[in-house]
């Protein structure tokens, strides 16, 4: 029982760790990518202030959908962690 608890908790642990370490190096180059990504924009067609405004509207909604999914998934976690289920 103890051997699969620690399998599951470094399942757990590994599986948050790829998952912050994923989000938080999309985050950096989306940041750092959007002059270009703007210009490129630009360059087909779209003004430079219409292009900062649709990729800021994905930009809000990607941390929305962020901090949904961590408020249903943190209450899920705790629900299965209660109830036993591993």
């Amino acid at each position: 029982m103890r051997r699969r608890l620690a399998v599951w908790q470094g399942l757990t642990i590994a599986l948050l760790f790829i998952g912050y370490a994923g989000y938080y190096l999309c985050r950096s180059d989306f940041s750092v990518s959007l002059p270009l990504i703007i210009d490129e924009l630009a360059a087909h067609g779209m003004s430079p202030a219409q292009a900062k405004i649709r990729l800021g509207a994905i930009t809000s909604i990607a941390v929305l959908t962020y901090a949904i999914g961590k408020f249903f998934l943190a209450g899920i976690a705790d629900f299965l962690a209660a109830s036993g289920i591993s």
